[in-house]
């Protein structure tokens, strides 16, 4: 039979997954993910039918158990993981490496929540009266235990290339949890915490019992201090700074939280977190396994793939959170879609800047570059901490929220420019070799055969790509829950520059050399071009003009430029505006181009299409047009009770008229007069079923200013 084009197509398309899923790097990850996947799915679930059965209140005291819980944890842990992702796949005895670990990770943690408990009740925090009982204190360090030693045993399979187990043992540990909500009573936090925390002790138990079946020749009970125990006791201590700098954010920021916003503040932060700790998961996953295969490929070329593959994979996951946060959050209940939606669509966006890091956190780690990974873990400890709880100060949930895609984005740019430019020919000393030279970890990475890095200045075109995406992240962060003059000055650069300038970039073909003038010019057009692009779609779906809504899809849409300008740029090209040679900004007579006749025409339209737009934005802010966004009417709950808010963003004084229709009759009027930023909360009166009307007047005017459905 002779074949066709379509086997043809086919049979390509089979070798090309083949190859893929043949890729260890590859294979683990799917493993991994889907692990992570089945975990997350689960836990989600979990929470949603804890939402629907308990009150916020006390879904914020078990949120705040279960951060505390991880906290320790990670507090405990000592480097242990990465560790054994680093040396568990080792072909010598790993004995003395796993039941050493798991005996140290399961006496701090017992040991940590018996401080943690004495620590609360001194301090008289909200989670005291859940550990006053020394029952209470004892469960909750066997969970601290469970989660340990459960994170080791996934790593150590990972390392050791039978992550399919770990697949089995998390989904046999959502699947009991679930099946443990079910007698929890309403009020008890307490039954919610364990019925989260307990089945993932009860696997770990049953995994570590059942590991002389999956690895040939280990024997439990045996603590001989081996060679591999010393030099992954050496690599843990070295690495323990940076690994307790860079996890203890993601760990502390939801128990500070529980501490700052409180009970019922705490509820609606947490689902967004715990929502957003699904997509952070993906690149975190693809790190662990790059770690595991740092002695066999590559560094160089690992890096790069473990980061396209992780961009790739969070890109989707971004854009979903960022459009269906408000469709997802009424699983949980109307309160949580209305107060949770705006914290969950920027924790989101910052998933993008939190690949960044995590892979070069690992890039470090393989090149036992461990002051350079102190600094950086370091500096996102400071930031990502400070920053959100100074916001959380005057904006609660949704301030916490953007401090910490704020100090992502500023903190991928240290990693990005920390990591440099790698050799991809480099390849690290393997584990064998590494224990065969006892000196090897004193020496730099050049004299071990080890990829040299260092950090470049100027940065490459790449490197400028990552940048202005992680300040567009930044500015979008800002516009949302800055001050002026801040958020103004983040506004004016979403709306007149950094998405023009990211889209310029995906849209070069690699190997050629930008005009610089021109790029400026055109970056500017593009922008508001790109602005009223988004207006329109802010307008088509119902969204409004709200500055955070339009600061959060422009952030969104910066980051998907940035991604692709990222594949149309090459490692050592200028990039976004800046040529590889002199050459690029001079012609053949070394006369500048700034200047140039063409780069003067080809501005005429941009600038002409930016006066345009100039005096329609000078039009719309003499406030004439009923149709201007300057007031704000949005529904809020307020304890409980679904209330109007009224936001006024006039330049004076206005009166305005607000009524409530049912079925086309007034059921309540109001009418009440602002000044500029100042807000009024309206009830709703629910005069019989069916749909609210809300229709906002200004002044005297018979035209509806504003107008909206419940």
């Amino acid at each position: 039979m002779t074949p066709t084009a379509t086997d043809g197509w086919r049979a390509r398309a089979l070798r090309a997954a083949a190859a893929h899923w043949a890729e260890p790097l590859h294979r683990q990850s799917y493993y991994l993910l889907a692990s992570t996947g089945v975990s997350a799915a689960t836990g989600l679930l979990f929470w949603i039918l804890a939402a629907r059965r308990t009150e916020p209140a006390v879904l914020g005291l078990a949120a705040g158990m279960i951060a505390a819980l991880g906290f320790l944890s990670y507090l405990t842990s000592f480097a242990l993981p990465y560790a054994m992702l680093r040396y568990g796949g080792s072909t010598r005895p790993v004995d003395g490496l796993v039941n050493s670990g798991v005996a140290v990770s399961a006496v701090t943690s017992l040991l940590a929540a018996a401080v943690f408990a004495v620590i609360a009740g001194a301090t008289g925090t909200v989670l005291a009266p859940l550990l006053r009982d020394p029952l209470d204190v004892l469960l909750f360090g066997f969970a601290g235990v469970g989660a340990g030693t459960g994170l080791l045993l996934d790593n150590l399979l990972a390392a050791r290339q039978r992550a399919d187990l770990a697949l089995l043992r998390n989904t046999a540990a959502g699947l009991l949890k679930l099946a443990l909500l079910i007698p929890v009573g309403a009020g008890d936090p307490r039954g919610v915490y364990l019925a989260l925390t307990g089945p993932g002790l009860i696997t770990a138990v049953i995994g570590y019992a059942l590991l002389p079946r999956v690895i040939p020749g280990y024997r439990q009970w045996n603590f001989t201090r081996t060679p591999l125990l010393r030099d992954a006791a050496r690599f843990a201590l070295r690495t323990f700074a940076g690994s307790l700098l860079s996890g203890a954010p993601q760990f502390a920021v939801p128990l500070i939280a529980a501490v700052v916003l409180g009970p019922y503040g705490n509820a609606f932060f947490y689902v967004a977190w715990s929502i957003a700790q699904v997509v952070y998961l993906v690149p975190t996953v693809i790190s662990n396994i790059t770690l595991s295969r740092g002695d066999s490929t590559p560094t160089g070329t690992l890096i790069r793939r473990s980061r396209r593959f992780s961009l790739l994979l969070v890109g989707p996951f971004v854009l979903a959170v960022t459009a269906l946060a408000g469709p997802v959050l009424h699983l949980y209940g109307t309160e949580y879609a209305d107060r949770a939606a705006a914290p969950l669509r920027l924790l989101g966006l910052a998933a993008l800047p939190w690949a960044i890091v995590i892979i070069a956190q690992t890039q470090l780690r393989i090149e036992h570059r461990h002051r350079a990974l102190t600094v950086l873990t370091g500096f996102l400890c400071a930031a990502s901490l400070a920053v959100p709880v100074v916001l959380s100060m005057w904006f609660g949930a949704l301030g916490m929220a953007g401090g910490w895609l704020l100090s992502l984005a500023v903190v991928a740019g240290l990693a990005w420019w920390l990591t440099g430019h790698s050799d991809p020919t480099a390849r690290p000393m393997t584990q064998d070799e590494q224990h065969m030279s006892p000196d090897a970890d004193r020496k730099p990475p050049g004299a071990t055969g080890g990829a040299t890095l260092a950090a470049r200045w100027p940065p490459d075109g790449r490197a400028r790509i990552v940048a202005l995406t992680c300040v567009a992240l930044a500015c979008s962060a800002l516009v949302a829950t800055g001050r002026e003059p801040a958020r103004a000055i983040g506004g004016a650069l979403l709306a007149c520059y950094l998405p023009g300038r990211l889209a310029l970039g995906g849209l070069r073909r690699p190997g050629t050399r930008p005009d610089p003038a021109l790029n400026h010019t055109l970056a500017v057009a593009l922008s508001l071009v790109t602005t009223m692009l988004l207006g329109a779609v802010a307008a088509g779906f119902g969204l409004g003009f709200t500055g955070s809504r339009m600061a959060l899809l422009s952030g969104a849409l910066s980051a998907l430029l940035g991604l692709i300008a990222l594949r149309r740029t090459d490692v050592d090209s200028g990039g976004l505006g800046r040529a590889p040679t002199a050459t690029a900004t001079t012609d053949s007579t070394g006369v500048s181009r700034w200047l140039s006749p063409s780069v003067a025409l080809a501005a005429v339209p941009a600038l002409a299409l930016s006066a345009v737009l100039a005096v329609q934005v000078a039009a719309y802010t003499r406030h004439r047009p009923a149709g201007s966004y300057y007031t704000e009417l949005s529904v809020v709950a307020v304890g409980g009770l679904t209330t109007v808010r009224v936001d006024s963003r006039e330049r004076s004084a206005e009166s305005f008229r607000c009524e409530q229709r049912l079925h086309g009759v007034l059921v309540r009027q109001d009418r009440f007069a602002l000044r500029p930023g100042r807000s009024i909360l309206l009830p709703v009166t629910q005069a019989g079923p069916g749909p609210v009307e809300i229709l906002l007047f200004r002044g005297t005017d018979a035209s509806t200013y504003r107008r909206l459905i419940l």
